[in-house]
């Protein structure tokens, strides 16, 4: 290679040129150090990545197609400008709880290991579309502001969704899970000690929804147990193979047309 543009890196969710210089050839592609797919290269990595959260550089918080060589962990991080993670590739997982997004994007982005957004808070639109979980993930108590977009989002471990809040449109069109869990979160209270006949008691955080669409998707098994769709709720074509939990939940309207729930549950649950 002698050209500069023979040299550019060629990974494959580019949206526009990769300004970053040359590092490495993969099957025959050149690739720079963020894009380049392989683990050996983690020193190089963190150089490259630590420029990305400078709120001076051109890139700040473009991580599209990036192939994260480590865990990817966030704790309590808050985001002031939108962060991009589309097809991104996590390789040994990501770690986001508490953190605070204004806008998100892991369009087509690919966690390989756990995934973790405990209690994250996003802000603006939230865009999970086309991601791809291939081991647990959880959005437990989480907070959505605005939409929550999971359109063709696989879910092939468990799916911790309990105690969610999506204020916006929550859509998961074609979304494809396993086991899910969208019901409600019970934390335990630090006990009274020392007190006579003390019993444990629990903290109760129900998921919430507004507008939300389960349009399509499938389930091996689901909960929904004590969630609360304070406006309308599809489950249109909607299939569940072996069990759904629709206990004690609150509906407004709901539309389950064309809908298969495999042994579906809908004990103590109310309708406007």
């Amino acid at each position: 290679m002698n050209s500069d543009d023979e040299k550019a890196c060629q990974f494959q969710w580019r949206e526009k040129p990769c300004q970053e210089p040359f590092y490495k050839q993969h099957e025959s592609k050149p690739y720079c150090v963020l894009h380049f797919p392989d683990v050996a290269k983690k020193e190089q990595f963190e150089k490259a990545f630590e420029k990305r959260l400078d709120p001076e550089d051109e890139n700040y918080l473009n991580f599209v197609g990036v192939w994260f060589p480590d865990l990817l962990s966030f704790l309590n991080q808050t985001f002031s400008a939108l962060v991009d993670f589309s097809g991104a590739k996590f390789t040994l997982g990501a770690e986001f709880t508490e953190s605070q997004f204004l806008e998100a994007r892991f369009v087509n982005a690919q966690f390989d290991e756990p995934a973790n957004f405990m209690e994250a808070q996003f802000e603006g639109i939230a865009d999970f579309s086309g991601a791809k979980f291939q081991k647990e993930v959880t959005f437990s108590r989480a907070s959505f502001s605005d939409e929550g977009r999971f359109f063709r989002t696989q879910f092939e471990g468990f799916a911790d969704f309990a105690g969610v809040q999506i204020d916006g449109d929550a859509s998961f069109h074609q979304a494809v899970f396993n086991y899910a869990d969208f019901g409600e979160l019970r934390i335990p209270l630090p006990k009274n000690e020392g007190k006579p006949g003390n019993t444990s008691k629990f903290e109760a955080h129900r998921s919430k929804f507004k507008k939300a669409q389960f349009n399509a998707a499938t389930f091996v098994r689901c909960s929904f147990k004590h969630a609360c769709f304070s406006e309308k709720v599809e489950f249109l074509y909607a299939q569940v193979t072996e069990f759904c939990d629709f206990s004690i939940v609150d509906f407004n309207t709901a539309d389950f047309s064309n809908s298969h729930l495999a042994q579906a549950n809908f004990d103590g649950s109310l309708t406007s």
